[in-house]
């Protein structure tokens, strides 16, 4: 398993074709910033996305914890262009969504390494898992390889694929959560929770462990729970207003 010193109990997720709100989210003090390339980005957009990225990252300070790049998905025919657009970027950590199986963290695995030799930076991996199928293989994803440092729970996706309507908390998505803590536990990887698509609130940057965070799509998300910290994230937990 790569070693792995970032607590990533906030992970705020901004669009990639946006370099002014990729700027404002580089310097919020979130634990983790994701900038997305995948459902973020309009198809006619992707390559437009791609250059800003670059040019955002190359010229604005980051003040976080970890830089992280969300890809498309292995089903489409962006996610390779997304891979190749990232060497040279000062980046830290690739997450990879709607993972199937552990086949496609592997594939990601195997692209990172051909490219390090082409300038991308020694990244990790953080594969979301959003639907049931992934659920039931999450433990063999979480092993599928050594660059995993954590695991994403994507619950929006994961409650359009069961047909359950937003903010519902029945069993399927109690499986879904019993399953990351599952993997939590066994395999010391990270977990981390989506924001609750039912919440307008920033709410969700609440963490509930130490080592379970929890996204938000937006930075007043993170001024909210943090604003009155001393020493910044690395201060005491926040709590629920």
């Amino acid at each position: 398993m790569k070693r792995d010193r970032v607590l990533r109990r906030s992970q705020l997720v901004t669009p990639a074709a946006r370099p002014s709100v990729i700027a404002k989210a580089l310097v919020s003090g979130a634990d983790s910033v994701i900038v997305d390339l995948e459902d973020a980005v309009p198809a006619d957009r992707k390559d437009e996305a791609r250059r800003i990225l670059a040019q955002t990252l190359a010229e604005a300070p980051i003040q976080v914890g970890e830089v992280a790049v969300r890809i498309n998905g292995l089903h489409t025919d962006w996610w390779l262009d997304d891979m190749q657009a990232l060497r040279g970027l000062p980046i830290a950590s690739i997450v990879i969504p709607k993972v199937q199986s552990p086949g496609d963290v592997v594939c990601v695995a195997k692209v990172a390494s051909q490219l390090r030799q082409g300038g991308l930076a020694e990244v990790s991996l953080q594969p979301m898992i959003e639907t049931p199928g992934a659920v039931l293989q999450a433990k063999d994803i979480a092993e599928a390889s050594p660059l995993n440092v954590a695991l994403l729970f994507g619950i929006g996706d994961y409650i359009a694929e069961t047909g359950m309507r937003f903010g519902a908390t029945g069993p399927n998505v109690a499986l879904g959560r019993r399953c990351k803590g599952r993997c939590r536990a066994r395999l010391r990887r990270q977990v981390g929770d989506t924001s609750r698509p039912d919440r307008g609130s920033p709410y969700c940057i609440h963490a509930n462990e130490r080592r379970a965070g929890r996204s938000a799509t937006h930075h007043s998300r993170l001024r909210r729970f943090f604003s009155e910290r001393r020493g910044g994230i690395g201060g005491r937990r926040p709590t629920r207003r």
